[in-house]
């Protein structure tokens, strides 16, 4: 199922159904691998945001609160769940039409780079590597 993210300034559409096709065709070993390179994103996911979110820090607390999580069900799932902690991150991101928001753009600018990382993955798993 394709799915579509919007935002009031920008989308993206990715197809889900196409990557759990291909999940299911992994053995455990290459599931490990791709949970490696979601792992490793996630670090990379979450410096982005904290070093780019565009509001000004008055105490710190939303800037530390954003949280990032790996879920991993292992050959089923695999995914990077980027959010804040706080109770008032939700209006950071929709309120005055986006401007404070930095879930989507950490997305739009983390996603390509971690699809960059899983191709090359597989381009070395379709020569023998690894």
């Amino acid at each position: 199922m394709a799915r579509r993210v919007n935002s009031s300034s920008s989308s993206f559409t990715f197809d889900d159904a196409a990557l759990r096709r291909q999940l299911a065709t992994f053995s455990p070993k290459v599931d490990a691998y791709v949970h490696a390179v979601m792992d490793y994103s996630s670090h990379r996911v979450i410096a982005f945001a904290k070093q780019n979110a565009p509001w000004r820090d008055q105490t710190g607390a939303a800037r530390a609160g954003l949280r990032v999580d790996v879920e991993w069900r292992p050959m089923k799932l695999h995914a990077i769940h980027l959010f804040h902690s706080v109770l008032y991150g939700i209006w950071l991101e929709i309120r005055f039409a986006g401007k404070y928001a930095i879930i989507i753009p950490t997305l739009k600018d983390q996603g390509p780079a971690t699809m960059k990382l899983l191709r090359g993955l597989f381009a070395r798993l379709g020569k023998g590597g690894l």
